[in-house]
């Protein structure tokens, strides 16, 4: 089972890793650092007004703005100063490369997610079908299904986590795919209706989930089982079961939990263990979402 993370915990030890592409002054109030994710990060500033310097970005950024506004000041290509308000949830879009300067004059929260240039060029050689990609800085701009899927991983990075690699590669993928349709002057988000998988292909995955359940299970390893890429993955997947990975996932864990409490012996903690729930707590949450029914309310009803 995974440990819970105390965010701040992280951030009391660590220092960020988007040093010199924010604010002067802005403090880092959680990371995914400690988390085994692969290929993106996501952290979390308070932001107090400073000046950010011309620099260059290693990563391709979408942030999303906190819940008040923020107020900028920035220069126009002619050199004159200009002024400008972000509404709260305005995105940040930042391919990989030169990040304009700007003074930030009012104090704010930024939710920052970085995205390795590997993990944006393979999505989009799939969803582009090979076309070439030219990305544009972009800021100011609202998307709501783009800053639901920040703050979803917002949530899971200050959760410590608890939902596992598949829950977090899933939401990534998601928000790579908005970001080149936002990011893109000419992309269109129009993509080809998915095929079915075949079902001995499914019959097979279901297998190899059941098999390591108690695992936490990342998307990119269902995807090599499976001899697709993560894109493609999700798209047959959801398309065959009507389901992503991830809840197809937890509801065999949710399944095999059902058959272990019938029987009065195993503990709930060690039931949450070999179902591959991050916690007890975790295992309660999911169960009664998915049955109405806490784990121990199940067992007392149905265990013989």
């Amino acid at each position: 089972m995974r440990t819970h993370l105390s965010c701040m915990d992280v951030a009391e030890r660590t220092s960020s890793q988007l040093d010199g592409l924010l604010p002067s002054g802005a403090q880092m109030l959680g990371t995914s650092e400690s988390l085994p994710w692969k290929g993106f990060f996501i952290e979390k500033h308070a932001m107090t007004p400073g000046e950010r310097v011309l620099g260059i970005s290693r990563w391709h950024l979408i942030s999303a703005l906190g819940k008040r506004p923020a107020f900028f000041e920035g220069k126009t290509a002619h050199g004159s100063v200009l002024s400008f308000i972000k509404p709260p949830g305005a995105l940040t879009l930042v391919p990989i490369g030169m990040i304009p300067a700007v003074r930030l004059c009012s104090s704010s929260e930024l939710i920052s997610c970085a995205v390795e240039d590997a993990v944006v060029q393979a999505i989009a050689m799939e969803e582009r079908e090979g076309q070439p990609l030219e990305l544009l800085f972009k800021t100011g701009i609202r998307d709501r299904a783009t800053g639901h899927i920040v703050n979803l991983l917002s949530e899971e990075m200050e959760a410590g986590g608890p939902a596992g690699r598949m829950y977090a590669e899933s939401l990534v993928q998601a928000l790579v795919s908005r970001y080149l349709a936002l990011a893109s002057s000419d992309f269109s988000p129009q993509a080809p209706a998915p095929r079915v998988m075949h079902p001995r292909l499914l019959r097979r995955l279901r297998d190899w989930m059941e098999s390591n359940l108690h695992r936490d299970i990342s998307l990119t390893a269902m995807a090599r089982e499976a001899n697709y890429s993560s894109t493609h993955l999700l798209r047959s997947f959801r398309a065959s079961t009507g389901m992503t990975p991830h809840q197809y996932l937890l509801e065999l864990r949710v399944a095999k939990a059902e058959g272990l409490l019938r029987d009065k012996a195993p503990r709930l903690i060690d039931i949450a263990s070999e179902c591959g729930f991050a916690s007890q707590a975790h295992f309660t949450q999911i169960f009664k979402t998915r049955r109405g029914l806490t784990p121990g309310q199940y067992r007392r009803e149905f265990a013989s």
